[in-house]
């Protein structure tokens, strides 16, 4: 009797210690607030020290941030969305069909909020954010797809 209580025990604290420091599967990210701090030092951001990338605005503590946060801004702008801040979007096209976005219809995405047009085009960005990225920047629709190529208000009130 004492043998199984004894294994009882052991595979119950095993299963915990296996599960104790395991996050679930769809654990949800944290909520997505502004850009407060500054990624390069974690320190509070000054907002007029800044640059511009891939259509987004992304804050500095001082003018000293702003060479790291170039020379690998993927890694940084990936911690702040782990931190849950996210930079400022000057975007105005969709990234996946250059259509003028809708304010409604974004995804989270390492940092940033990126806007599209429509649900569809966050499953295609989805699939392969890296190809769509450098687009969140532009401000006339793609050449030869048919698009107005004047830059566009941005529909859904923003």
């Amino acid at each position: 009797m004492r043998t199984l209580r004894f294994l009882t025990t052991a595979v119950a604290l095993a299963t915990f210690v296996a599960t104790a420091g395991a996050a679930p599967a769809d654990k949800p990210a944290p909520p997505a607030k502004p850009q407060t701090i500054c990624q390069v030092t974690g320190k509070p951001i000054d907002k007029s020290i800044s640059t511009t990338y891939d259509g987004q605005k992304i804050y500095f503590c001082c003018p000293k941030c702003v060479a790291p946060f170039t020379k690998d801004p993927e890694t940084y702008l990936t911690k702040l969305g782990e931190q849950g801040q996210l930079v400022e979007s000057h975007q105005a096209l969709c990234p996946v069909s250059g259509d003028p976005i809708d304010a409604r219809v974004f995804t989270d995405y390492h940092g940033r909020r990126v806007f599209f047009c429509c649900k569809m085009c966050i499953g295609d960005f989805g699939k392969d954010p890296a190809k769509y990225l450098p687009l969140l920047g532009r401000t006339t629709a793609p050449e030869g797809s048919g698009m107005s190529a004047a830059p566009a208000a941005p529909k859904g009130g923003k």
